[in-house]
């Protein structure tokens, strides 16, 4: 059984998982321009489309409230708005990330690799959009 659960950690070396936590990593790139017309909206709807299917056949309308302002908020915010902002984009990653493991605790080290390239896609973004010193500036820390 140690050598099962040691494996199970180690699973992302594994190259059709790897190439899933890259396409993770992309679209957390993609991320930050849904507020605009754009490709990256389009992925975005199609993946948030599919996520609201396997909910509804999972039976988790509650989970489908929670997405309703992820999947509203791109049309309401102007451009490099609300998306351009660190503290918004961990928010959205924490509480997603919360509710994904409560969904599916078997999942748990999954869900939290995926989250973590997503994010670390999405922050990319806004580095190379805004600059580190702009970036920092969001949080008081480079003034």
């Amino acid at each position: 059984a140690p050598l099962l659960v040691a494996t199970h950690y180690f699973y992302p070396l594994h190259p059709v998982y790897f190439l899933s936590l890259m396409i993770t990593g992309m679209l957390g790139a993609l991320f930050p321009v849904v507020d605009t017309k754009s490709k990256g909206q389009r992925i975005y709807y199609y993946a948030l489309t599919a996520l609201v299917i396997m909910l509804a056949f999972e039976r988790k309308f509650d989970y489908i409230l929670l997405l309703l302002p992820v999947i509203l908020l791109p049309i309401i915010v102007r451009h490099r708005g609300l998306f351009h902002k660190l503290w918004f984009i961990m928010a959205i990653m924490l509480v997603g990330t919360f509710y994904a493991c409560a969904s599916w605790p078997a999942l748990k080290m999954v869900i939290i690799l995926h989250s973590m390239f997503f994010t670390v896609g999405a922050f990319s973004h806004l580095y190379l959009d805004l600059g580190l010193k702009r970036l920092l500036w969001q949080f008081k820390v480079w003034r």
